[in-house]
C-alpha cells in the first residue's frame, strides 16, 4: 500500500472505490516535516451522493474502527467489503474532518469518490 504525504489541507483527492471490495487508503501528515502525533485526536469522514446531501451513505470514524490515527502522522482509513456494498455505483462526494485534543477540527481531506458497481457478487 502506497502512503500519500500531504503537502497542504485540505488535500483533495479524487477517490475510486470498488462497490464490493475492501477499500483502505493512508496518509502521513507532516506539518512543517515533523510528524504530527495523533494521540488524543479523533477522526471522522463521510460519504454523500453531494455535499448537504441529507442522506448519509457512509460514516467512518475513530471510534466506529473505520479510521486509526498513529503518533508517527499516520492515518489509516478503512471500508469493509459489506460497507462498499451499499454504495451506489456513481460519483460521491466525501469529506475527513480531524479534531484535536483542544477541539480545533481541521479539514484534512475532500473531493468525489467514483463508485465502481460491482459485478462478481
Amino acid at each position: 500500500m502506497t502512503t500519500v504525504t500531504i503537502p497542504e489541507l485540505p488535500y483533495v483527492q479524487q477517490q475510486t472505490v470498488y462497490q464490493g471490495a475492501t477499500w483502505r487508503k493512508q496518509y502521513r501528515w507532516l506539518p512543517g516535516g515533523t510528524a504530527q502525533n495523533f494521540t488524543g485526536w479523533v477522526a471522522r469522514m463521510q460519504i454523500r451522493r453531494a455535499p448537504g446531501d441529507p442522506t448519509l451513505l457512509l460514516a467512518l470514524t475513530t471510534a466506529n474502527g473505520g479510521i486509526t490515527l498513529g503518533v508517527d502522522g499516520l492515518i489509516t482509513i478503512l471500508a469493509t467489503d459489506e460497507q462498499t456494498a451499499t454504495l451506489p455505483p456513481r460519483r460521491l462526494a466525501y469529506d475527513l474532518e480531524l479534531e484535536s485534543p483542544a477541539g480545533e477540527v481541521t479539514r484534512f481531506l475532500m473531493g468525489s469518490a467514483a463508485v465502481s458497481a460491482e459485478v462478481t457478487v
